[in-house]
């Protein structure tokens, strides 16, 4: 019995074929990426409402509190769509990534590999296309290099401290006044 493993059928794999695996692998990689900021963006939508109804609120009241504890809540459900959909997104990278090199070196096929396209701003700037301002080169240098479901892993966060110190603002109004 032969031990193939999977980087060893692939390589079998004439161009052909490996470019329809590579495309099809692609749209699943987009449409999850799609999905994910589709959810996102319905979680952030319900915190603006939320925010927008506890501010409506002159003196903090039982009402107000519960808008808090709703905007925990859900911010909580948040954490945990956000963490699956993030795994998702990341878990058709590096099968992209090895299909790529495969293609370059095997083929010498024409493909811009997705981490240069997706991720590498640097290499954009090295070429002049995007224009580098002071706050940007700050940013740069003080911000590591974070994935966008990373950067938005950390924005949920905030979302949750601030409706925990919103909470705890009311209760301790209500409370000692």
């Amino acid at each position: 019995m032969d031990n193939i493993t999977e980087q060893d059928k692939a390589h079998e794999m004439n161009s052909e074929s490996l470019v329809s695996v590579y495309q099809t692998i692609m749209d699943s990689w987009n449409r999850e990426s799609d999905r994910f900021w589709s959810r996102n963006n319905l979680f952030l939508l319900i915190n603006a409402a939320l925010l927008t109804a506890i501010s409506t609120f002159a003196q903090p009241s039982l009402i107000s509190l519960a808008i808090a504890v709703l905007g925990i809540y859900f911010t909580g459900v948040w954490i945990l769509v956000s963490k699956k959909g993030a795994y998702y997104v990341r878990r058709w990278r590096p099968v992209l990534e090895r299909i790529e090199k495969q293609l370059q070196s095997d083929y010498s096929l024409s493909v811009s590999p997705m981490v240069e396209i997706k991720e590498k701003r640097e290499s954009l700037e090295s070429r002049g296309k995007l224009r580098l301002t002071a706050l940007s080169i700050i940013w740069n240098k003080q911000v590591p290099k974070l994935e966008s479901t990373e950067l938005m892993r950390h924005a949920i966060i905030g979302f949750l401290i601030a409706w925990m110190v919103i909470a705890v603002y009311i209760l301790k109004v209500m409370l000692f006044g």
